[in-house]
Order: C-alpha cells, then structure tokens, then sequence
C-alpha cells in the first residue's frame, strides 16, 4: 500500500514512463519555407520503410520517442576548408548535431536540448562495442555530446553530387545520407535484426554503408570509355533518410546554455569598462588572449577567468565562475 500511494510500484513507474516517451509533441519550423532549419523540431524518416529514429532515455539502446533538434557544430579550432553559413538554414556539407527531444526525459522543450542534451552518436566498430543484434558499428545516444562521435553530416543520395551539393540547402522531405563524421559511415536501418521492446517490435539502426555492386554503373562508364576502377559505389535504400518537418511556424525558447552565453557576453563588456580605467592592465589582458586564441579565435572560459586574474581583474570573477560551471 505505501508503494502504490507513493508511486513507485513498478507499474505506476511503466505508465509514467510511457507517458512521458509518448507525450504529443507539436511540429514547429523557424520560417514557412520548404527547407529544413537549425531550431525547427524535425523527425528522421527511413525512406524504404517509412520507419522513424526514436529514443528511449531509460534504455542503452537507440528505441524511444521520435522527434529531435537539429544543431550547428562549430568546431574548436576551425580551418579554412571548413566552411560555416550564418543562416539557420540546414545544408548539404554541414556538419551538425542531432539532439533527442528533453520532452522525452520530463524537461520543458528548448533550443538546446534541456540541462543534459541527449546527442546521436557512433564509434568505431570493435570487439566490445558494437550493435547489439547486427554487430555493426554501435549507434545510440549520449549525454557526453561534446565529443567528435556525436558528428554527423548531411550529404546527397549519389557519390557524384556530393561536390557540387555541398552548400545547397536541404529540403524537408528530401531522401539524404546522415553520414557520422568520424568514422564516414551512414545512419543505416537493419531490417533484420528486430528487436521486442515496451513500445513493441522495433528495428535496430548502426552506422553501415550498404552499397551495390556497382555493375551497371562500371559498364554505362566503360561503354564510354571511362576507367572503373576508382568508381564510388550508390547505396542502398537502408541508408536512405529524410526530415520530416511540421506545418506551425514558431520559435524554440533558449536553453540555459545559451542564456548563460548571454550573461557572459554582457558581463565581458562590463569588464572592458573597467579595462579603460587600466590601461597598464588592459596591454597585458590584450597579450595574453591573443596568445590564448591563436588561429580559431576562441577562448573557453576557464582561460579567461586565468587571465583576468593574472591581470588583477577581480571584480566580477565569482559571476563569471558562474558562468564557467554552465559552460
């Protein structure tokens, strides 16, 4: 009795489980338009079997609920090569994360995924990590979304289209690889390994690229006198995904990443206030985050909180620690 009035029989924790995982979720998208944009909330469709991506928080396996935020990664140390867009606009070539709705773990929905974002990942394929029926490469979702293998890139169905794709935006609806940067393999279906769960029976995913042969590509080439041999193979349907966006036009609220960003931002001009009354300070402060920028131009937080006491900059500095915990 104390158990069932407390809640924590464990059929009163199943139907809280699955209504949290099953709570309906309304589709927004940033503009009208028919393409797909960082902050729209978007669903991955498999185009051969109409299946969708779905996550479940209480499982270490990729099962639950099945709307996501699609996110811009902005690496540490960009290159030149690299190149970034400054619309929302989702693109061909461009490197993004995939974050599982917070919804499905209790928090409320906002741009950044909730306190803890769940990130889409993959790693390379080995003895002890691998998907558990198909044992291919291991995809699934984690907390940990700051690393590389949580990377993914949108790139056309043809090899051949990737160049000249790259830049040109995506379109909801449209079939497209989701290839994990780390490893270059695609987001891949298995039909086959089939797998019972509280939501019923559900299909496996890894990262697996399931090409053709290639036969009738290598014989239209060679009619034309072209060499075969260097020829990149098309896949196949089970790599074949697309975006699913909604009808309602509206905004996600911030995260508290971003409002964090926010305050840092706003306390950085106070402290160049400050500086103007220093300016033995303001020289040597200028020195050191030249030096701690380098090439990309960036500096992470616990770097500037050294440098601002290096420089006897100590007014402000138990706010920006703040600032350095949410970071």
């Amino acid at each position: 009795m104390q158990k069932r009035e407390t809640g924590s029989l464990k059929l009163d924790r199943y139907q809280q489980r699955m209504q949290t995982a099953c709570s309906p979720v309304e589709m927004t998208k940033v503009r009208d338009d028919p393409y797909v944009h960082f902050g729209d909330i978007v669903q991955l469709l498999h185009v051969n079997t109409g299946c969708l991506l779905a996550v479940d928080v209480e499982d270490k396996e990729p099962v639950a609920r099945n709307t996501f935020l699609i996110t811009k990664f902005i690496p540490s140390k960009p290159t030149p090569l690299e190149q970034q867009w400054a619309d929302d606009v989702l693109r061909y070539g461009q490197r993004i994360r995939l974050l599982a709705n917070p919804m499905a773990q209790g928090e409320p929905l906002d741009a950044a995924g909730g306190e803890a974002p769940l990130a889409l990942y993959s790693q390379p394929l080995s003895v002890s990590c691998a998907a558990k029926l198909s044992r291919q490469q291991l995809v699934g979702f984690t907390w940990k979304a700051a690393g590389f293998d949580s990377v993914w890139q949108v790139q056309p169905l043809s090899p051949a289209d990737q160049l000249a794709c790259e830049g040109v935006e995506v379109a909801a609806g449209a079939p497209l690889l989701l290839v994990h940067c780390a490893t270059a393999k695609p987001l891949n279906l298995e039909e086959a390994a089939k797998r019972p769960t509280d939501f019923g029976v559900e299909l496996e995913v890894s990262a697996n690229a399931v090409t053709s042969s290639g036969k009738q590509l290598a014989l239209e080439h060679a009619a034309r006198g072209e060499t075969t041999r260097m020829l990149p193979k098309p896949h196949l349907s089970s790599n074949h995904w697309a975006f699913v966006t909604g009808s309602t036009v509206g905004s996600l609220p911030a995260g508290s990443q971003q409002a964090a960003a926010g305050l840092l931002e706003r306390l950085l001009q106070v402290v160049g206030q400050q500086l103007q009354e220093k300016p033995g300070a303001r020289v040597a402060l200028e020195q050191k985050l030249a030096r701690l920028a380098g090439v990309s131009g960036c500096i992470r937080v616990p770097e500037l909180l050294l440098a601002l006491r290096q420089v006897n900059m100590w007014s402000f500095l138990s706010v920006l620690d703040k600032c350095a915990e949410a970071e």
